[in-house]
């Protein structure tokens, strides 16, 4: 990006630079890095210009890596035991419409550009989302792994996995999660199953559960 866009070089590039030829470039460097730092609260995702290269990366298929840095993966990890609708939370507020630019007419272009697609915001923003989504379902995988024999934990992220209509690795958790001998764990994990099997419309199994 550093090299193959100046942001500060955009005064006079037309609409047609901003929905053909920014985009071209991205395809062909073919590989997008975002660095979610600090992770609760990511300066990339309310910048215009960041959220602009996500989606185009998104568009043209090229590869979009997400890292947090090694210092805030245990962070991360904390606030999902504490609170696990921190991640729903966070994703629910990117809308690329309310993002920020340095250069108020480069945040007009773009949004312009977004209008135009077929996408419109709505479109733009969930595409970045269902793609975070993704990438915290896959940190959470790793979380649970690591730390097998946490049953608070497997509830919790049962929890978000339902929330994140992820039903049946959410229900594996929650199910797992039983042999808690916390009664307090093995109760919310018997409600969240509970909640899964209503999802499911299997409502004997789930009447079993509350």
């Amino acid at each position: 990006d550093l090299f193959t866009n100046n942001q500060h070089d955009v005064a006079d590039k037309s609409f047609e630079w901003f929905c053909t030829t920014f985009q071209d470039m991205i395809k062909s460097v073919g590989s997008t890095l975002l660095i979610l730092s600090p992770w609760h609260d990511p300066v990339l995702l309310r910048r215009v210009w960041c959220l602009f290269e996500v989606y185009n990366a998104l568009e043209t298929s090229a590869e979009l890596h997400i890292q947090v840095p090694r210092s805030e993966r245990q962070a991360l990890a904390d606030a999902v035991v504490q609170d696990g609708d921190c991640l729903i939370q966070k994703l629910s507020n990117i809308r690329i419409e309310n993002a920020e630019a340095t250069v108020a007419s480069d945040k007009d272009l773009i949004l312009k550009v977004i209008q135009n697609s077929d996408e419109g915001y709505y479109g733009v923003s969930k595409q970045v989302k269902d793609r975070l989504r993704a990438w915290y379902m896959g940190q959470l995988d790793d979380l649970v792994s690591e730390c097998s024999d946490n049953h608070y934990l497997r509830v919790v992220t049962a929890e978000i996995l339902f929330a994140f209509s992820s039903l049946d690795k959410a229900l594996e958790l929650a199910s797992q999660s039983q042999a808690s001998l916390d009664k307090a764990v093995k109760f919310k994990s018997h409600s969240v199953t509970g909640r899964i099997y209503a999802a499911q419309n299997k409502f004997d199994q789930a009447l079993e559960n509350y």
